[in-house]
Parts: structure tokens; C-alpha cells; sequence
């Protein structure tokens, strides 16, 4: 009889781990789509960029706590972020996303990032959704 119940409460445990992470991925998944609407309501809405109309990454609020940015990541923002910001490279995203959750704060993260990809253009949609999750980082 305890070996039963022993074995019903690990397959509890198993299903609320599993419930606890597919949560927290649909909240991040929530949150990176409110950014991306923000976004493109800005951008359609006044047909300017970040950049013309003063809304940026810098002003935005980020929202929901994450400790690991990767892990917070979709397989698709991975590859999106992979493509648009790091030229295809996973070994730079991946190196890149280990150096931000070992920071102390989101100006540095700007700081190394200004200096590491001078090229960004800091008023592009792939900018503004990475740094935005970035920014959960440290909330």
C-alpha cells in the first residue's frame, strides 16, 4: 500500500513540475508577445520606429521575473534572436546569453552590448524583443 502511494505522489510531483514549467514558459511566451504588440502598435500606429517616436527598450517596462534568459526563451525566439542579432552564430547567442545572467544589472548588459555588436541597429524589432526579455532579468 505505501509503495502505491509512494509511487502516485512522484507522478503528482512529475505533473506539477511539468504544469509549473509549461506556465512559466506560456508567461514568458505572454509577455514577449505583449512587448511585440506594443511594438508593432507603435510602428503601425504612427507608421515611425522606436527611434522617431521616443519609445524604446529604455522606456518600456519589462514585466515577470526570469533568471536564466535562454531558459526563458522559445526554441523560435532563440532562432529569431540567433538570425537577426548574432548572424546565425548559436555559439555567440549561447556565450552572450551566460555573460548577461552573470551581470549585475541591465545598463551593464547595454554597455557590453554597444561595445561587443556596435553594428545593432538599437530601433529594430529583434533589439527591442531581446532586450525587453533581457530586462526581466533584472526586475
Amino acid at each position: 500500500m505505501r509503495e502505491n502511494v509512494s509511487e502516485l505522489k512522484s507522478a503528482f510531483d512529475v505533473i506539477v513540475d511539468r504544469y509549473q514549467r509549461d506556465m512559466a514558459f506560456m508567461l514568458n511566451e505572454i509577455s514577449l508577445l505583449k512587448s511585440e504588440v506594443a511594438y508593432l502598435k507603435e510602428r503601425i500606429g504612427t507608421g515611425k520606429s522606436n527611434s522617431q517616436t521616443g519609445t524604446s527598450w529604455m522606456d518600456d517596462a519589462a514585466v515577470g521575473r526570469i533568471e536564466n534568459i535562454e531558459d526563458a526563451m522559445s526554441d523560435a525566439d532563440v532562432s529569431f534572436f540567433t538570425e537577426e542579432l548574432f548572424d546565425g552564430d548559436k555559439e555567440q547567442f549561447r556565450l552572450t546569453a551566460e555573460r548577461i545572467n552573470e551581470m549585475e544589472d541591465f545598463k551593464s548588459v547595454v554597455r557590453e552590448m554597444r561595445e561587443t555588436f556596435p553594428e545593432w541597429d538599437e530601433s529594430s524589432q529583434a533589439v527591442y524583443l531581446f532586450y525587453m526579455t533581457v530586462k526581466r532579468r533584472f526586475v
